[in-house]
């Protein structure tokens, strides 16, 4: 079962089934053809570094489940017949994103659309490759993009070359396509296909027994997989209801999300965390809703894609339009090391209405970065409800510290620290970052002088720790 825990002195608690054993719609599939000599070497014959990067991505992302390749930067010579294994750029026709070439093809058994999983069990081999390469069409139509996230929407916008080489790869060592499951090898949404889901890990696992790894790889993802359907239609993005709420009163029920244990080993106290994100880039700073934790183990194969019900807004999430998002964790606190998997975002955003609108100017605040930025700290002691100003101390340049006598009626016990930090010549942004030394309900607000631009951060009561922003201003 899972147990879903709000933010809120007194927590909701909801006991619902799950997570399900795999069945139908999350595994399945099969392979035939492998090459003789395992790992397989490979050649990444792109010109552009961030598709080199993106192809040794998409082949790690394979070597995760099990040691099946050795790929490296070849000279940028290519050929269908040259003996070597080879991913490349190709022109196609205007409407394939890409296609794998397999020597000799009565190898992979059958001809396009290789749809034949049905008829074989998923170790079957069914003969040896001499070569195989991976042609990425050159031109397509919508074109290509090397990095994510994907467009939720299939058809709007360049396509994710990770989707496409992650599929096509998948061919190389065997897979045939899986229209009956959630699959990288099924025909789902651009989106979708960048996972490799319970059903891909099985498939090699059976495939290549010697090869396969211990792997731990707790996944969320943002849509549901439908098995009555098949193809672009099978997959439903993630979804939140109401699309409109007022703080402290309003509650969201997320739907469409789904979970997998792609790793070969059992997992005890997964839990999922939802937040509330400005971008839609989840990070454990972002305003933090609850979390669901599934209670035991979460087994090897196992899923659950029901809704997340009750989620409530915090009263102190200031009003404006913010994603939806979820990180994953084990042990109840940790996120593995496979993390392309670990988070995601809605489409859409959520409209907050009557929430803090941060904390207002005062002459105790905190300047930083030679005045340029203005730090307000209001806070509220959880127990009583008595609020408080933070009283500032410059520390340096960047760093200072807020006292908050109101509520310690010590002027000389601090209970937060702000930094802000020009990171600029990182990523052209200025960075935020804050701790507690508390656990009363904390409101940072953080102005830019010249611009007048505000970022507002919060942190419940009750809770610990602090958070970053590398993209503040």
């Amino acid at each position: 079962m899972r147990t879903a825990t709000t933010l809120f002195a007194l927590a909701l608690v909801v006991l619902v089934t799950g997570p399900m054993l795999a069945q139908a719609g999350h595994t399945g599939g099969c392979t035939c053809g492998q090459f003789t000599a395992k790992p397989i070497p490979w050649q990444v014959e792109h010109t552009l570094a961030a598709y080199q990067n993106a192809a040794l991505a998409e082949f790690a992302r394979w070597n995760d489940v099990a040691n099946l390749s050795t790929p490296a930067l070849g000279d940028g010579s290519v050929s269908e017949t040259n003996g070597r294994n080879e991913i490349y750029f190709q022109s196609l026709s205007p409407d394939t994103f890409g296609l794998a070439a397999i020597r000799p093809l009565s190898a992979f058994s059958g001809s396009p659309p290789f749809d034949d999983c049905a008829a074989k069990s998923v170790s079957t081999v069914c003969g040896t490759y001499t070569e195989a390469d991976v042609l990425i069409n050159s031109d397509f139509l919508r074109g290509f993009t090397p990095v994510g996230p994907p467009d939720f929407n299939d058809d709007d916008g360049p396509a994710y070359y990770g989707t496409t080489a992650l599929h096509e790869i998948g061919h190389t060592f065997g897979l045939h396509h899986n229209f009956r499951n959630l699959s990288t090898m099924n025909y789902v949404e651009d989106y979708a296909g960048q996972y490799i889901g319970i059903a891909d890990a099985a498939a090699i696992r059976a495939a290549y027994p010697s090869q396969t790894k211990s792997m731990t790889d707790i996944g969320t993802y943002p849509f549901r997989y439908d098995p009555a359907k098949q193809l672009y239609a099978a997959t439903t993005p993630v979804s939140f209801s109401p699309t409109t709420v007022t703080a402290g009163i309003g509650a969201i029920t997320v739907s469409n999300a789904t979970i997998e244990n792609v790793g070969n080993v059992t997992l005890n106290d997964v839990k999922i965390e939802f937040y509330l994100s400005t971008d839609s880039t989840i990070t454990a700073s972002d305003i933090r809703l609850g979390s669901f934790t599934y209670t035991g183990a979460f087994p090897a194969g196992g899923y659950d894609d029901e809704p997340f019900p009750d989620i409530p807004i915090p009263s102190s999430v200031p009003g404006g339009s913010y994603f939806v998002g979820a990180r994953i964790l084990q042990n109840g606190s940790t996120t593995d090391s496979i993390a392309y998997n670990n988070t995601w975002s809605s489409p859409g955003q959520l409209t907050v209405s009557g929430g803090s609108t941060g904390c207002p100017a005062s002459a105790s605040d905190l300047f930083l970065n030679g005045g340029q930025f203005r730090v307000s700290l209001c806070a509220k002691n959880p127990r009583d409800g008595k609020t408080g100003r933070g009283i500032a101390t410059t520390f340096n340049n960047i760093v200072g510290y807020f006292a908050i006598p109101d509520l310690t009626q010590d002027s000389t016990n601090f209970e937060v620290f702000v930094k802000v930090l020009d990171g600029r010549p990182v990523n052209g942004k200025y960075w935020v970052f804050y701790g507690g030394l508390t656990d009363f309900e904390l409101t940072i607000t953080v102005t830019q002088v010249a611009t007048g631009a505000v970022k507002i951060y919060t942190r419940p009561g009750l809770q610990y720790g602090g958070g970053g922003d590398t993209s503040a201003f």
